[in-house]
């Protein structure tokens, strides 16, 4: 398995800073999603994000399996 070996602090900081970026906009839409079509749909929105967030996480052990097997 593949590890960095150097400036580790920056890319833990860039990857958290990353995510809650993606975070911070996705609550947003959801929230707004809620205003303008109501309760259901932002529910509805909640369960879309995580089936996707299942669907990618899914592909990356994926992708890891293949990686280490090499």
């Amino acid at each position: 398995m593949k590890e960095f070996k150097k400036h580790v602090s920056a890319i833990i900081g860039i990857t958290v800073t990353i995510a809650s970026t993606i975070n911070m906009f996705a609550n947003f839409l959801i929230g707004k999603l809620n205003d303008l079509f109501g309760v259901f749909v932002g529910f509805s929105a909640i369960l879309v994000f995580m089936i996707v967030v299942v669907f990618m996480s899914l592909i990356l052990s994926q992708t890891i399996k293949k990686e280490v097997s090499e």
